[in-house]
């Protein structure tokens, strides 16, 4: 009975949000403007807002499409075919597409055990605890990359599990806490920066849609691996010598986990990968290149390239038979975050046009705090921000919000560099490891109560967020002079 009043009492809940969601997105719009909005603008700004409600109390998906047909009705487009036509019918939805295929194979493929026992066989990763513990994090870390962050935390609390039976670690030790922050931690950082996962997707989008020079995707991937793992060994080494965390019990030639040889057809899906990263990153690369080869690439585009993948993926025979099957492809695919991109990619591109006014008013409110506090103040503010509300909210949807306020007010703001900028508030908001709320990582790490205390696991989670975000800034002013220098501003 209990179980049964629940479900009624959530259901309830999320029928009154779907409502709120209905009433911002359909009728909010035709409040009166204010500051320097358009009628256009008020439209775009609660459909935002109500589909930003509803990816916070909802979910993803829901949100989104209702969130299409408003952008519809809104007088953004001619008709409700050429908002469909943008919505889905862009080259990014369908690079969207194929990567979520892709991604939901990997998922069911098994090939994230094979990776794990890989890197934790190393020799290197035997040296020493806190050595294992780098690369049992790197291995949450490709896991997330290639398939779901929900799987590599899923599959890595497991295997830890096992080590901390073997240790002898008891419930409730901060030990615990380490290896799951440090997993929820590494488990979000690889979703975050394959150049086929949606939020960097979205990311390109907001930003390349405001500048001349665009931030090309081989860039953001390495100043987004690149800072991450440094947020990485500076979680380590700070649990190591600050927070004192003791490992001594955690001998890697003691503590074995299994390996496992790759099959055939896990090893051709690494190779299909590859070919994924290769394909999302060269047309980028080489994109005033007359070489036929880079032509062609450009021409197909990501969405083109991305559907030759998937169609040599359905073709080419492993073991008699191909890889992908059109009666088994849509297992395990996300049709919320595809639903999310289609939706975000296409209203981000309003944000700041001067048609809708939403930069103008923002630019307004702002330019009393503009000229009190340094423009760098501002960037830094946003860092902290975004991880702090993060851990209450979204941390995908608080990093977009933020993103593109940068990029409203990039007009008016001097003194920053906003591919920096962009990035390392895209870090901050993902630091958020305090409360279960950031994201599905951190309330799967959260529900582990035989392993953990809500206490230890909030307060290491906290106290780990404000330093990470700390090393964040310090990455905004290096990426600021190499991105000066290349006349990224």
């Amino acid at each position: 009975m209990s179980t049964q009043i629940q479900k009624k009492s959530l259901a309830d809940n999320k029928l009154f949000w779907k409502i709120v969601v209905l009433i911002l997105q359909f009728v909010a719009v035709y409040l009166p403007p204010f500051g320097e909005m358009t009628v256009l603008g008020m439209h775009i700004l609660f459909i935002l807002l109500g589909t930003i409600v509803g990816w916070v109390f909802i979910d993803l998906g829901w949100p989104s499409v209702s969130g299409i047909i408003a952008l519809g009705t809104s007088g953004a487009y001619a008709s409700m075919g050429e908002a469909l036509a943008a919505c889905l019918g862009s080259q990014t939805q369908w690079m969207v597409f194929g990567a979520l295929l892709i991604c939901a194979f990997v998922t069911e493929s098994g090939l994230a055990e094979v990776i794990a026992g890989f890197l934790l066989n190393l020799k290197i990763s035997r040296k020493s605890p806190f050595v294992m513990s780098f690369f049992f994090f790197i291995g949450a870390y490709l896991i997330a990359a290639v398939s779901a962050c929900q799987i590599a935390v899923l599959l890595f609390i497991g295997l830890y599990r096992g080590l901390a039976e073997k240790a002898g670690v008891k419930a409730g030790d901060l030990i615990n806490s380490y290896w799951l922050c440090g997993l929820a931690l590494c488990a979000v950082f690889g979703e975050m920066f394959p150049p086929y996962k949606i939020s960097l997707i979205i990311l390109l989008n907001i930003y390349n849609a405001a500048v001349q020079t665009p931030l090309s995707a081989l860039q953001g991937i390495i100043w987004g691996i690149g800072g991450s793992l440094i947020l990485t060994i500076v979680y380590i080494v700070f649990c190591k010598c600050v927070i004192r965390i003791d490992l001594s019990r955690f001998d890697p030639s003691v503590l074995q986990i299994e390996k496992i040889t790759p099959s055939k057809e896990q090893k051709t899906m690494l190779w299909y990968i590859l070919a994924m990263v290769i394909m999302l990153v060269v047309p980028s690369i080489f994109s005033s290149s007359t070489f036929p080869l880079f032509v062609g690439m450009n021409y197909l585009g990501y969405g083109g390239l991305m559907l030759i993948l998937v169609v040599v993926m359905m073709t080419v025979p492993i073991n008699g038979k191909p890889l992908l099957e059109m009666t088994t492809m849509g297992k395990g695919f996300n049709w919320s975050v595809f639903w999310m991109a289609a939706f975000y990619t296409t209203i981000s591109g309003f944000i700041s046009k001067n048609s809708v006014g939403i930069s103008a008013t923002l630019s307004a409110w702002f330019a009393p705090l503009l000229t009190v506090l340094p423009a760098v103040v501002f960037v830094i503010l946003a860092i902290y921000l975004s991880m702090i509300l993060s851990n209450f909210l979204n941390n995908m949807v608080v990093a977009l919000v933020f993103i593109s306020a940068i990029v409203a007010l990039s007009h008016s703001i001097e003194g920053i560099n906003l591919a920096a900028a962009t990035i390392a508030i895209y870090l901050g908001s993902n630091c958020a490891i305090g409360m279960p709320s950031a994201n599905p990582v951190n309330a799967i790490a959260f529900s582990t109560n035989d392993l953990i205390t809500f206490k230890n696991q909030s307060r290491l989670g906290w106290i780990t967020g404000f330093v990470m975000a700390t090393i964040s800034v310090g990455i905004y002013f290096v990426m600021a002079i190499v991105f000066n220098m290349m006349g990224l501003v």
